[in-house]
């Protein structure tokens, strides 16, 4: 047993840890909240068979995000514990995580605009597929800011960016946008930048930045991250993307919008698992 009197050390350590659980847990049911009541006001503007297109555009983009991923977040997150203050650690792995979205979400524009001739997903994917890059940039700060004990920031910085989007959803209810599913991917995206932004100050606050790009880092974090990306695009592939596509080629847009309501209301109480 560790005696906190003759080690204050621990007991600092102690108070650190079980703020950032305690605010963790608090951001947690801020985001269901927040979550519930985007998904909402969404399914309200825009009815049955729009939502179904809104559905279609989500899973398709966030395929990518999750291909795009590689297992380079829990590397990072596992690197920058031993190292909390590196500067030049969480440059290079910003620039990895920024270059290998890049390529995945360029990969999968393209696609779309091949294989999918409709201008309005195409639109949507674009407005989702930044609002995902960016969620990027700040799964790296988040990273830093955990191994920092900083999960307060993280967490205002979360939930700043979901108080934007549900915001500028209901201004674009309030006034009148069209009922169009690429319209409503513009609040996430304004929500990733505003949660982005916050979170890369607060890292600016915390670390001296070092941009030198550091080839061998960057190699070493995506090669011991890769078999833990593979594991996880199978496993989302098999349990989720792929009964996803079955289902947007088997049922109509309204018959989707109902199956991928389902979806986003398990992923939100989902979160309620994190709890424990």
């Amino acid at each position: 047993m560790i005696s906190f009197r003759a080690n204050p050390a621990s007991l600092k350590l102690y108070n650190k840890i079980v703020w950032s659980t305690v605010v963790q847990l608090l951001g947690k049911g801020g985001q269901i909240i927040l979550g519930v009541l985007s998904i909402k006001l969404v399914t309200n503007a825009l009815g049955a068979e729009e939502y179904g297109l809104y559905g279609k555009i989500s899973e398709y983009a966030l395929f990518f995000s999750v291909a795009a991923n590689l297992g380079i977040f829990g590397n990072t997150v596992r690197k920058m514990s031993e190292s909390p203050r590196d500067g030049k650690l969480f440059a290079n792995a910003l620039m990895l995580r920024m270059v290998t979205a890049l390529i995945f979400f360029g990969v999968g524009a393209a696609a779309a605009w091949v294989w999918v001739p409709d201008p309005v997903f195409f639109v949507g994917i674009l407005f989702f597929m930044s609002s995902l890059f960016l969620d990027y940039i700040t799964s790296v700060c988040d990273g830093m800011l955990q191994a920092n004990y900083k999960m307060g920031r993280a967490t205002l910085a979360l939930l700043t960016g979901r108080i934007v989007n549900l915001g500028l959803v209901a201004l674009l209810i309030k006034y009148g946008a069209p009922g169009s599913a690429p319209v409503f991917f513009l609040g996430p995206l304004l929500g990733a930048a505003a949660t982005a932004s916050l979170s890369f100050l607060f890292v600016r606050q915390l670390i001296r930045l070092n941009w030198t790009a550091d080839h061998a880092l960057m190699k070493m974090l995506f090669l011991t991250a890769l078999p833990f990306g593979i594991i996880n695009i199978v496993n989302s592939l098999y349990f989720r993307f792929l009964p996803s596509f079955f289902a947007a080629k088997a049922l109509t847009d309204t018959q989707y919008g109902s199956y991928n309501l389902s979806l986003h209301i398990a992923a939100t109480a989902s979160l309620l698992s994190t709890l424990l």
